[in-house]
């Protein structure tokens, strides 16, 4: 994730750019996904805090990455604090452990690839 100034609200667009979530997708976890609910200044337009970008990226992480349902998404984000789910997004899962395992795995077999091909080619 990119380093950023520290603002209080930020603009649903600005949001999009830094979670990569389309506006459209946004407003539409905001009528399912109940702990998402961006406060609106006067003109009425949508102001996120850092926390409702946290939440955002949760959010990806469990819908995209996971494949949970809109409905297991809420139903899990309502059982503990999100604050557990924040620790929990920057704590690495089985999953993302396995996928280390994997790429280190595939970068041996590169190596040993073309160790043989050089050997093969002398």
């Amino acid at each position: 994730m990119a380093i950023r100034a520290k603002k209080l609200y930020y603009s649903i667009s600005e949001v999009s750019v830094l979670t990569g979530v389309d506006d459209h997708v946004l407003r539409f976890w905001e009528t399912e996904i109940t702990r998402l609910r961006p406060a609106k200044n006067r003109a009425g337009n949508r102001i996120y805090t850092e926390q409702d970008i946290r939440l955002v990226h949760l959010l990806k992480r469990l819908l995209w990455e996971k494949n949970y349902s809109l409905a297991a998404t809420n139903k899990l984000l309502l059982e503990k604090p999100l604050s557990d789910w924040m620790t929990d997004l920057e704590t690495p899962g089985p999953e993302d452990l396995r996928h280390q395992e994997l790429e280190s795995i595939r970068q041996e077999l590169l190596d040993l690839e073309r160790r043989i091909s050089d050997w093969m080619h002398e």
